[in-house]
C-alpha cells in the first residue's frame, strides 16, 4: 500500500456531488486501506467539508460520505445551532409506554403469585 497521505483538497477532489462514496472506494483510489484514510475523512465530516450519509450496496446499508449540498452549507454560514428542531411539547398525555409497562408488570405479578 502507498505511504502517500493524500491532502484534504486532494480527497474532496474525487467526490462528485449527490453521490455517496464508501470509505473503501475512496480509500481505493490512493492505494489505501479503508481504515487508514478513514480519520482523515472524519475530520473532514468534523470541519464541515463533507457529511455523513448511507449508502445502499446491494440488500445491505453501509456508512458513506457524500459533499453536503448547498442547502446544508448555507446553513452552515448562518450559524446553525447543535441543538435539535424545536417541537411543541404535549404535556397532557401519558409517557410513552408506561401504561403498558405497568400493565405488562401487573400481569406478570399476577401470574407469578400462588393461590
Amino acid at each position: 500500500m502507498s505511504a502517500h497521505r493524500p491532502a484534504h483538497a486532494e480527497i474532496l477532489a474525487t467526490f462528485q456531488p449527490g453521490r455517496v462514496y464508501e470509505p473503501t472506494a475512496v480509500a481505493a483510489k490512493f492505494k489505501l486501506r479503508g481504515a487508514q484514510l478513514k480519520p482523515t475523512l472524519e475530520a473532514l465530516v468534523a470541519i464541515g467539508r463533507l457529511k455523513h450519509s448511507l449508502r445502499k450496496h446491494g440488500s445491505r446499508v453501509c456508512p458513506g460520505y457524500t459533499l453536503p449540498s448547498d442547502s446544508d452549507l448555507e446553513a452552515q454560514a448562518v450559524g446553525a445551532t447543535i441543538a435539535g428542531r424545536q417541537y411543541a411539547r404535549d404535556w397532557k398525555t401519558t409517557l410513552t409506554g408506561y401504561d403498558r409497562a405497568m400493565q405488562t408488570r401487573a400481569e406478570l405479578c399476577m401470574a407469578a403469585r400462588t393461590r
